[in-house]
């Protein structure tokens, strides 16, 4: 029964590296990282930042809202990824690392495990994200804030508050730590 099991996790664990690696050769044969220009709005005091973005061939019109997703943001999804990625790999080299002493070790493993809970918040703002109706979104938290890059056609201080509502109760970070970009 338990080689059994391990079998079965060995093929889902090569089954989700032939999708990392097949997402990776879709996302960067276009032509590499896209040229995101950005333009933040003034917006209420108590409300935070709102900023319009957009990105060279992104899908600008309404009929394809929610029918795929939009460029910059699976740009900004691979971005944080890699990024990710890499952080992992070499904090996990310096939790296996034996001439670094127990504390070295210990804050490296610390920082695994906020990286792990900041991706599940990640994937927890972008569902609830989705749930309320916008098109797309991609989240990301950083050293205790949040940018929170949004798929619509002009952001009103309701929906920004309402976004920030779900921010706020996913991550416990303040609303003058979060940052919302709309991509159009």
């Amino acid at each position: 029964m338990y080689l059994k099991k391990k079998k079965y996790v060995i093929v889902v664990l090569a089954g989700l590296i032939a999708l990392a690696v097949y997402l990776n050769v879709v996302y960067t044969d276009s032509n590499g990282m896209f040229d995101i220009t950005e333009t933040v709005s003034p917006a209420s005091s108590d409300l935070g930042e709102t900023a319009e973005v957009s990105a060279p061939g992104a899908n600008l019109s309404a009929e394809g809202a929610g029918a795929q997703t939009d460029p910059a943001i699976a740009q900004a999804r691979l971005t944080r990824q890699k990024s990710r990625d890499e952080a992992a790999f070499l904090l996990k080299e310096v939790i296996n690392n034996e001439s670094l002493s127990e504390e070295d070790k210990s804050k490296a493993a610390e920082k695994l495990d906020a990286m792990a809970d900041a991706i599940l918040a990640e994937s927890s703002v972008e569902n609830l994200v989705r749930a309320k109706g916008f098109a797309d979104c991609a989240a990301y938290i950083t050293d205790g804030s949040v940018t929170l890059t949004v798929k619509a056609d002009g952001l009103e201080k309701t929906q920004i508050a309402q976004l920030k509502d779900i921010v706020i109760t996913q991550t416990g970070i303040s609303a003058d730590k979060i940052k919302i970009l709309e991509i159009k």
